[in-house]
C-alpha cells in the first residue's frame, strides 16, 4: 500500500515537472523494496535530472549490474554520464565505448550520438589531466578587464595579452598590445 502511494506520488510529480518530489518519492519506494530494478532506475533518472550525480550513479550502477541492458538498455549511457560528471573519465570512457558498440542497433538516437561526442570528450580530458603543482598564480596588480570585457586576457609565450576600452573625451578606444 505505501509502496503504490509514493510511485502514484513520484508520477504525479513528473506530470508537473518537479523532479525534486519526484526524486524523495521514489526514494520512499525504493527504501520499502530496492530490488526492483525498474524503480531503481526512476530513481535515478530522477535524481540525474536534479542533478545529484553521485546518488545517481550508484542507482544506475545498480540497474546496469542487474539488467545489463535487456530492459533498460540507457542505464549505461546515463551511468557514464554520472561517472563524467564525477571525473572519473576512465570508467566513464568504458561504459561509453561499451554503450556505443552496444548501441550501432540505433545509430541515430541521441544517447548514440552523444556517447561518440563523450568518448572523444573523456579521452581528451584523461590526455589533459596533467599535474598542476608547479603551476603559480599571481593576481595582477591593476585590473585588466572589467567585468564587461568580452575578450579574457590570457597568456601565451610568457606574454599576457588582454583587450581594454576607455572612455577618454567621450570616445570608446580599444587597445591591443
Amino acid at each position: 500500500q505505501k509502496y503504490k502511494h509514493w510511485v502514484k506520488m513520484a508520477d504525479s510529480a513528473i506530470q508537473d515537472g518537479d523532479w525534486h518530489t519526484a526524486s524523495e518519492a521514489y526514494k520512499g519506494a525504493v527504501e520499502l523494496d530496492s530490488t526492483i530494478v525498474e524503480m531503481r532506475y526512476l530513481y535515478a533518472d530522477a535524481l540525474y535530472k536534479i542533478k545529484e550525480f553521485t546518488e545517481a550513479k550508484r542507482h544506475f550502477d545498480f540497474v546496469y549490474s542487474k539488467d545489463k541492458g535487456r530492459l533498460f538498455p540507457e542505464a549505461q549511457f546515463w551511468l557514464a554520464q554520472c561517472q563524467k560528471a564525477a571525473g572519473d573519465y576512465s570508467l566513464a570512457l568504458r561504459n561509453y565505448k561499451k554503450y556505443n558498440k552496444k548501441g550501432k542497433r540505433n545509430p541515430d538516437s541521441y544517447s548514440f550520438k552523444k556517447s561518440a561526442v563523450e568518448i572523444e570528450a573523456c579521452t581528451w580530458a584523461i590526455n589533459e589531466n596533467r599535474d598542476d603543482t608547479d603551476l603559480i598564480i599571481n593576481q595582477l596588480k591593476s585590473n585588466v578587464n572589467s567585468s564587461a570585457a568580452e575578450i579574457s586576457p590570457f597568456w601565451h609565450d610568457s606574454i599576457l595579452y588582454f583587450a581594454s576600452a576607455s572612455l577618454n573625451n567621450r570616445i570608446l578606444s580599444y587597445h591591443v598590445p
